[in-house]
């Protein structure tokens, strides 16, 4: 039986070779719009909407909402906010020193509440997203948040199946 080690070093380089390939894709379909068949579909169907309403090349400008209607979106949205903030501390707790972070957006893709690793959160900050940023499809292209709120499904993306450069 292999060790745990060389099974995550397989699933790293199976994974590494996936994005490798999907880069080269998403190469392919922004600059002459030809679907790779390594792009899975739902990806494929997002960055089909995407093509002509957001650019994937330059840095995103995150749309925030002002300080009244964040406070509006979160005072609406308080007992939803109330029984995530707990489930959102366990889940960090999992994935902590992950380099990832857990957001809790409302149906518009609005950021009402979030938790993460320091490195991550500052990325974050940086580009100007955070609590009151909006996170659409329509906005910021195929990312996890903006393909759950379109599909209406739970969605991982990664890497390279993010349609605007920056989130590579």
């Amino acid at each position: 039986m292999e060790n745990f080690q060389e099974i995550r070093s397989a699933v790293a380089a199976e994974d590494g070779s996936y994005q490798q390939k999907m880069l080269a894709a998403w190469g392919k379909f922004t600059h002459n719009q030809e679907l790779d068949p390594v792009v899975p579909p739902l990806i494929a169907l997002s960055w089909r909407r995407c093509w002509g309403r957001v650019n994937p090349n330059p840095s995103l400008e995150f749309t925030r909402m002002s300080t009244e209607y964040l406070l509006a979106s979160q005072t609406a949205s308080f007992d939803l906010m109330a029984v995530a903030r707990p489930v959102m501390e366990d889940v960090y707790q999992c994935v902590e020193n992950s380099g990832s972070a857990t957001l809790l957006t409302n149906s518009i893709g609005c950021v009402l509440d979030l938790l993460g690793d320091q490195d991550i959160l500052g990325i974050m900050n940086r580009w100007g997203a955070g609590v009151g940023s909006i996170l659409s499809e329509d906005l910021i292209g195929t990312t996890s948040i903006g393909l759950a709120l379109t599909e209406r499904m739970p969605v991982q993306v990664a890497g390279s199946e993010h349609f605007v450069r920056q989130l590579h």
